[in-house]
């Protein structure tokens, strides 16, 4: 084999492994792929059915950046009507940061149809997750007719106020500590005046 034919080998490589890598490289940008389905499939399939508007969208964890896309973010709904599963007014959602770890993809404004599931141990237990094959939409693609009736959402849970502090008084509280002292002085009184008189001739 002659020198240039190595040379061409060699370039025909590289050019092989650098196309294998830029679609390597991009492939996490399509990761998340779904299944089509119909509403009565997502909706057997979710433990919470509502419409709400979203008012915020959070990191989970605010003290850090977020690092992959499929990092936590909570989207927190006013929500308006429930069509399955307990929901309260002010519900959170826990998804993943980016639609290519199948988090969802919304625009931070707007009123949608949300297909949640129950959160996992390591979340509030108020909160639900959804993502992006759940069947999540703008409430505009109304649900299909016959899946669940509308009903009002549930109370937002009361905080729990912290125990008042619990003043534990002394059993030797003013009144009792003067009749004590009383007491104490008055046998001390004695004791000194029995002395005096046993030292009379």
């Amino acid at each position: 084999m002659t020198k240039s034919a190595t040379v061409d080998r060699l370039l025909a490589v590289l050019a092989l492994a650098g196309l294998v890598l830029t679609v390597g490289l991009a492939q996490p940008a399509s990761a998340c792929s779904c299944a089509e389905t119909d509403d009565a499939e997502l909706f057997a399939q979710a433990d919470a059915v509502f419409v709400g508007s979203v008012i915020d969208v959070a990191a989970a964890r605010p003290a850090g950046p977020i690092w992959s896309s499929g990092d936590p973010v909570i989207w927190t709904f006013q929500v308006r009507e429930v069509h399955k599963g307990e929901v309260v007014r002010t519900q959170e959602v826990v998804s993943a940061a980016s639609s290519a770890s199948c988090g969802l993809e919304l625009p931070r404004r707007g009123t949608y149809l949300v297909f949640a599931d129950a959160a996992s141990f390591d979340h509030e237990p108020a909160q639900l997750t959804a993502n992006l094959c759940g069947g999540t939409r703008e409430a505009g693609v109304a649900l299909a007719e016959g899946l669940g009736s509308a009903r009002p959402p549930n109370p937002d849970p009361v905080p729990i106020a912290p125990a008042p502090a619990v003043s534990v008084r002394s059993p030797w509280s003013p009144p009792l500590a003067a009749v004590a002292g009383a007491i104490a002085l008055g046998i001390l009184g004695l004791a000194v005046a029995t002395r005096r008189a046993r030292r009379r001739p």
